[in-house]
């Protein structure tokens, strides 16, 4: 794979864009909230000229992508732990991270490693699943094989033919109701894989209210995917080197002490 990145101006507006050369058959351009990623063939195709075809349904997407973050961005010096908001703060003094549940406050030291906070999450969301297991009726099939969290980019969980759950780690931000409706709704998936008539009918014995739910977990979807604590430690190119605090005021992620 080759890739370079540029600068697009598109109505005024630049637009970072990253050409990223694979092994397709056909171009594509894909609306970020950072810009645009522009896949396109090897040999052949000018990323300018696909770009220069298509900018009024650029202009269209962005358009939205941007109202979308302006209905659901969270505050940037927020982030929400089982549905309940926590305040950030960056403190030079702490090395790591703080999570101070009294007084619904996390702290970033000047140096942390965001890795360590993403699998500080994982591991409370494990923990909070395992409950919710443990706590539903003896009549669902509980028989998993293994449970696994993940940063998964489109969907809250799946499960596997070999019985194995996988989960979203940013379940760790919903309200709880949502969240044990996720692991029933995959466990349910043991027993009728489609999401047929009889699937949720089965689903409303339990969740009546399944319809509204779903409605809620589509936009904490959006919400969450904006929220910038969670797109700060999400990014892969973070995932090997520790962040100063200087950084989270470029993403707006909070102060300096003092």
């Amino acid at each position: 794979m080759v890739s370079n990145s540029s600068v697009y101006v598109l109505d005024g507006v630049s637009l970072e864009y990253k050409v990223e050369r694979k092994r397709v058959k056909n171009a594509r351009i894909e609306v970020k909230p950072w810009g645009l990623l522009v896949v396109l063939p090897l040999f052949g195709v000018n990323a300018l000229s696909l770009l220069e075809k298509n900018k009024n349904w650029i202009v269209k997407v962005y358009g939205k992508l941007k109202e979308r973050e302006r209905l659901y961005n969270s505050p940037p010096d927020r982030f929400p732990i089982f549905g309940v908001e926590y305040n950030i703060r960056v403190d030079e003094n702490l090395n790591g991270f703080e999570i101070d549940e009294n007084n619904r406050v996390i702290k970033l030291g000047y140096r942390f490693s965001p890795v360590e906070l993403k699998n500080f999450f994982k591991t409370l969301l494990l923990n909070k699943i395992l409950t919710v297991l443990e706590n539903l009726p003896s009549d669902v099939d509980k028989a998993y094989n293994k449970i696994m969290i993940k940063t998964q980019k489109t969907r809250w969980a799946s499960c596997s033919t070999n019985r194995n759950l996988n989960f979203n780690i940013k379940m760790v931000s919903l309200p709880l109701k949502l969240l044990e409706y996720i692991v029933y709704h995959e466990l349910i998936h043991f027993k009728i894989k489609s999401h047929s008539y009889a699937f949720y009918k089965i689903i409303a014995g339990k969740y009546p209210d399944y319809r509204r739910l779903r409605r809620e977990l589509n936009e904490c979807f959006i919400k969450l995917n904006m929220n910038r604590l969670w797109r700060f430690i999400c990014q892969t190119h973070f995932s090997k080197q520790t962040i100063s605090s200087s950084d989270f005021l470029l993403v707006g992620l909070g102060s300096k002490s003092g």
